[in-house]
């Protein structure tokens, strides 16, 4: 039986939207100009990834050849008759699910992907493309997270370092203020303090920026951004691609028939 999904990319592939990140997490190169569709090329490469294979393996399905409630991993356990300890046996079924399991083909114009699998009954078929789709959506998410926690101990630390700077600016000003009563009748305090107060200015423009970028990352990690829109859902197949009986029968009807007529033939004339 065969199930297929079509999703799409949504969102911005800029520095903020951590899509970079997730890139070079995989050993993808993505221009800082990259659009929609190269957001796109990142979703294979998850979908073919251990990283997804093994997530998979947790997830729980019903099946009627096997029973019902049973992990990805048991089943398969079963059903390719595995009798090995558990670490050989994720590694044989995240092969199996990274390198045989899920088909993606994309568009060629767009950044549409169609994700395709194969598998021993309708329902558990379909149910599996659903989960691979919800998983690729956590495993994006996860690993957007990951760049952004990397991201927020960066800028906290600037925040710090920067807070610390301008009260110290700050300070320097009060005190010159202070001790220069009759600045006015002054050109050269009047410099300083202009110098002082830029300083002051340019010093709190960063913080305030860093401090905009800290809550905006806080707030995409908590609330989150899906970047994937599913544009057909899979349905459960009704009937099966392989093996055929119908056509089966009928080749192996006509290939016996022509058999029995070239045997006849050499008869006669042999």
């Amino acid at each position: 039986y065969e199930s297929s999904a079509k999703i799409i990319a949504i969102g911005s592939s800029s520095p903020k939207s951590g899509f970079s990140g997730i890139a070079g997490q995989l050993g993808i190169n993505l221009s800082s100009g990259s659009s929609n569709m190269k957001l796109s090329e990142v979703f294979p490469d998850i979908l073919k990834s251990n990283l997804l294979a093994y997530s998979l393996m947790d997830k729980r399905f019903d099946t009627k050849q096997f029973g019902k409630n049973l992990t990805l991993l048991e089943i398969y356990k079963r059903r390719m008759n595995l009798n090995v300890d558990e670490r050989t046996l994720k590694v044989i079924v995240a092969e199996k699910i990274s390198r045989g399991l899920i088909k993606v083909k994309k568009d060629r114009i767009g950044p549409l992907l169609q994700i395709t699998i194969n598998e021993f009954e309708p329902k558990f078929c379909a149910d599996l493309t659903n989960s691979v789709i919800t998983e690729l959506i956590l495993v994006v998410n996860k690993l957007k997270n990951s760049k952004n926690s990397e991201k927020l101990s960066f800028i906290q630390q600037r925040l710090n370092e920067v807070t610390k700077d301008l009260n110290n600016s700050e300070e320097i000003l009060k005190k010159f203020r202070e001790s220069n009563k009759n600045i006015f009748q002054s050109p050269a305090l009047l410099l300083e303090q202009d110098r002082l107060v830029r300083e002051v200015n340019v010093k709190d423009n960063i913080f305030v920026t860093l401090k905009q970028e800290y809550e905006l990352l806080q707030v995409e990690m908590v609330v989150g951004e899906n970047n994937i829109m599913i544009i057909e859902p899979p349905i459960i197949p009704i009937s099966r691609i392989s093996p055929r009986k119908k056509e089966s029968i009928i080749f192996a009807f006509i290939f016996g028939l022509l058999f029995s007529l070239v045997l006849a033939f050499l008869k006669d004339n042999f």
